[in-house]
């Protein structure tokens, strides 16, 4: 297990402020029950939590499980969990879904379980930097994945120069 480190920056990704207020200012989905998974230390739960009624954070970290970060916002709730698990969450129930920086073969199928139709998902990957390329989506199967479940937004794809086969991605997408 990879060991979080505190962000170099408390500042959520520019890619997620931007998206999360335009699906704000647009009114394209409910701003009710938000899911930030693998949520690290809240930055993302935090911004959502300035628009969303309730926003649950998970994460398996043992670090950020104990830093308590999530104690300090009263529509936050954060849960210890391993991702790499079925979700022990009620189908169908959440508006918004953030998905930054972690991905495995199977979350795609999580994610999708979890959303309410028309709910909205922002996912953004691991850059291409160093070693982590090995983390990211097999492509063209990332987009299999999306196939028939979900419509694109936006979407940017930014392939790695060792491996041709995976991508870094950073896209909005909604339940259909």
């Amino acid at each position: 297990m990879t060991e979080h480190k505190p962000p170099i920056s408390a500042t959520p990704s520019l890619y997620v402020s931007r998206w999360l207020a335009k699906i704000v200012q647009s009114d394209q989905c409910p701003l009710r029950l938000c899911l930030d998974l693998a949520s690290g230390f809240g930055r993302h739960s935090i911004l959502a939590s300035e628009y969303f009624e309730c926003v649950v954070a998970i994460d398996n970290n043992e670090t950020v499980s104990t830093s308590k970060w999530h104690e300090k916002y009263k529509n936050v709730y954060f849960f210890k969990y391993d991702l790499k698990q079925p979700l022990p969450l009620q189908p169908s129930k959440f508006d918004l879904v953030l998905l930054i920086h972690y991905y495995d073969e199977n979350i795609v199928d999580r994610v999708w379980e979890t959303l309410k139709f028309g709910g909205i998902m922002i996912l953004e990957t691991i850059d291409n930097r160093g070693g982590n390329w090995q983390e990211l989506p097999l492509y063209p199967e990332y987009l299999i994945l999306l196939s028939g479940r979900f419509q694109v937004i936006h979407q940017q794809l930014r392939f790695n120069r060792k491996e041709h086969s995976r991508v870094s991605v950073k896209t909005v997408l909604q339940k259909i």
